[in-house]
């Protein structure tokens, strides 16, 4: 039922560090990919899968918010602000909760492989 999506996952820090300050300039690069998780779980009606990209200061860049239902891959794309290095973070939040369930936090964005896979949040 689940598709298995293959994607390098280079060690990622759980910085806490950043700022909630969005780039002033134009959006004038996009990033899209599939977020997957491996449980075998279905999100129920009113999920939210929101995707953030920073700056290595913790600049917000860009991002998506969007409900999805059902089983991954749900698919993203996020204009942002070029930079020198990218930070992608994503998290997933179940029905009407605010509690997240799935997270990924200050992960490098390697351009040619965009697919992400979400943990367990703790």
């Amino acid at each position: 039922m689940k598709r298995l999506m293959v994607a390098a996952l280079a060690a990622f820090t759980l910085a806490g560090c950043g700022s909630d300050e969005v780039a002033t300039a134009t959006a004038d690069k996009q990033v899209s990919g599939e977020v997957v998780y491996f449980a075998r779980i279905a999100t129920p009606p009113g999920s939210q899968l929101l995707v953030q990209l920073h700056d290595g200061n913790g600049t917000l860049l860009g991002q998506q918010q969007q409900e999805v239902q059902g089983g991954p891959p749900f698919p993203y794309q996020v204009d942002y602000v070029d930079a020198t290095t990218i930070h992608v973070s994503a998290s997933l939040t179940f029905g009407d909760s605010d509690k997240v369930k799935f997270k990924l936090e200050n992960k490098l964005l390697d351009l040619v492989k965009t697919d992400l896979i979400l943990p367990l949040a703790e």
